[in-house]
């Protein structure tokens, strides 16, 4: 019996949000400053520099797994690497929420742009992996899914200079 992809990425996505929750309920508050410091910067940071974490973690993640996805073997590692995003995005708005105590930023910010980000990146991963043997539209997907992501990182550039 074959699962419809709907059901195993929406697991995936359930899973790793709460991944994410227990994972800050484990660590000490010095523990996930460290931690969110390394992976997540864009927290702790104002300013040029915050945008420049921004575009690069966008850009980076599109790059990692569109190279990734587009082979038959190392799928899974773009498919952790969305599920490990998600977690972090639930690890942060965690952080932002009871720490910072900012949910202003939480509400304006992190949680709609995130999560249509880990969206994005969901679907942009399921199409790819459908079109392997299509190469026009394995390219049109490309630039379809870029444009998009072009589109979400301009839209929280421009919401991160009011919050």
């Amino acid at each position: 019996m074959k699962v419809h992809p709907f059901i195993v990425h929406a697991t995936m996505f359930v899973s790793s949000f709460i991944a994410g929750i227990a994972l800050y309920y484990l660590l000490t508050i010095e523990q996930l400053q460290i931690f969110l410091q390394m992976l997540e910067p864009v927290l702790n940071q104002d300013g040029e520099s915050q945008k420049l974490q921004i575009i690069l973690r966008t850009v980076v993640t599109f790059i990692i797994i569109t190279i990734f996805a587009s082979h038959p073997i190392l799928a899974i590692v773009s498919y952790f690497l969305i599920a490990a995003k998600v977690a972090l995005f639930s690890l942060c708005s965690m952080y932002l929420v009871v720490e910072h105590q900012n949910v202003l930023a939480y509400s304006i910010w992190w949680f709609p742009i995130q999560l249509v980000q880990c969206f994005v990146l969901i679907i942009y991963f399921a199409r790819l992996n459908k079109l392997k043997q299509k190469p026009k539209k394995v390219i049109a997907t490309i630039i379809l899914f870029s444009i998009i992501e072009i589109s979400i990182l301009l839209a929280e550039l421009f919401i991160i200079r009011y919050v």
